[in-house]
Formats: structure tokens, C-alpha cells, sequence
């Protein structure tokens, strides 16, 4: 019998290098400096009492229109594609899949980023994951941004575990993901209770994703004792639970 699991990451800075939107986009819109950007970010939220992502959205946007530049999710996407990725990220999620499999769990990859969903989308890692909870665009009926539509800041990630946790796999759906569901009947269970309510962390590894490297030992050894707890037994002395 397998068990679901899942591993949920940020995207900027934990999977790729630096915010997904300074490698391409903003040099496309004419912002070759980002810390200029987003220094100018911070202080337009701060003056109008504002939330920043939705902030840095608009900017981006307005920006664009003034350079006469079409911002569509497949324009986006496009430029999602040059996205400098970690090393060995390519490979991480087949490799990992495996390992877990072996142990009778199926394992699920999930993103929750405040970075731009459309960008991730064109990714060559997007096929791997799950689901993506990014901030995005709304469109008009002929395909171009209008607006900010989501925007996932800091503090609302925390959510997006919760609607993973009880399989509510999108952005609009309130009631069922404050709806009480017993622990036992939620199809993604997690102890992160704790992690959650006193803002700290149990491991840190540097965003290195090759074979071998201190970041596969630390996850492999999470599967193993996931495995375990679920029933998994090893079957002879070379398996590699840690």
C-alpha cells in the first residue's frame, strides 16, 4: 500500500537562483536595476499603506505599458524558461520520487511563492510539480494583464500548507479550507504544527540539489522516517534509511 507524502518549496531563491523576475523580465520592461526596483517597491507599499506584492505586481505591469510591452501568460512563460535553476534541481524530483516510491509512499511536489505563477509555468521543472500557489495576473479577453488577480505575500503561505493539507488545490475555495477535517481523513497529513506557530526550522543545507549532496541526505533521511511511521519496514540491510 502506498502513502501520499509531499515536499513543499519556495520557488525564488530556493529552487532557482535570486526573484524569478530579475534573469529576464525586468530587463525586458527596461528595469535593468532590480535593487533600485524593488528598493522602490518597498517604499511605494510603505507610503500608501499597501501590501507589497500586489505593489510590486502593479509596478511591473504599469511599467510595461509604459514601454508598450505585451505581458501575457505566454510571454511570461517564455521568459520563466531562462530561469537560472540550482544545481542538480533538474534531476532532484525524478531522483527523489524513486527513492520514496521504494518506500511505499508516492511523493508530491508542491510550490508557494509571492514570485509570478506564469513565469514558474515556463520553467522546465513545471511538469514535476503538483501544484503551484504563485501571485498572478488577471487577463482580458484578448489574453493581455490586466491587473493583479492573486498575491501571496509572506504571511498568506501559510494558508496554502493548510489547503494542501486538506486537498483544496486552489485560491478562491474558503470554506472547505477552514473547515475543520479530521487529521485522519486529510489526504496530505503533516506535523508541522508546531513549525508553523513558532516560526523556526529543523535543518539548513545550502540550495545544492546534485546526487550525494547534504541536501538529498537530510530529505532522504525525512522520507525514511515518513516511511516508517506509515509501516514501511526495510527488507534487507542495504536499503539507505537514515
Amino acid at each position: 500500500m502506498y502513502h501520499r507524502t509531499a515536499i513543499v518549496y519556495d520557488f525564488d531563491g530556493t529552487l532557482a537562483r535570486g526573484n524569478i523576475q530579475e534573469h529576464s523580465f525586468l530587463p525586458a520592461i527596461g528595469i535593468e536595476d532590480a535593487a533600485t526596483f524593488w528598493r522602490n517597491v518597498d517604499e511605494f507599499s510603505k507610503a500608501k499603506n499597501c501590501d507589497r506584492t500586489i505593489t510590486y505586481l502593479w509596478l511591473m505591469l504599469r511599467e510595461a505599458k509604459r514601454q508598450g510591452i505585451s505581458i501575457t501568460e505566454q510571454t511570461l512563460a517564455q521568459y520563466g524558461a531562462q530561469t537560472p535553476l540550482f544545481p542538480g534541481v533538474r534531476t532532484w524530483f525524478e531522483r527523489i520520487n524513486e527513492y520514496a516510491k521504494a518506500r511505499n509512499l508516492i511523493l508530491e511536489h508542491y510550490v508557494i511563492s509571492s514570485g509570478n505563477q506564469e513565469i514558474i509555468a515556463g520553467c522546465p521543472i513545471y511538469p514535476e510539480l503538483k501544484q503551484v500557489f504563485a501571485s498572478k495576473y488577471l487577463y482580458d479577453s484578448a489574453g493581455e494583464a490586466l491587473w493583479p488577480g492573486t498575491a501571496i505575500n509572506y504571511t498568506t503561505k501559510t494558508q496554502y500548507l493548510f489547503r494542501i493539507n486538506k486537498g483544496v488545490l486552489n485560491n478562491w475555495e474558503d470554506q472547505r479550507v477552514n473547515r475543520w477535517i479530521p487529521m485522519e481523513e486529510r489526504p496530505i497529513p503533516f506535523t508541522l504544527y508546531r513549525l508553523i506557530s513558532e516560526d523556526r526550522v529543523n535543518f539548513v543545507a545550502p540550495a545544492d540539489y546534485q546526487e550525494g549532496s547534504q541536501l538529498e541526505i537530510i530529505i532522504k533521511g525525512i522520507i525514511g522516517r515518513f516511511a516508517r511511521d506509515a509501516g514501511y519496514r526495510k527488507l534487507n540491510i542495504n536499503d539507505e534509511d537514515i
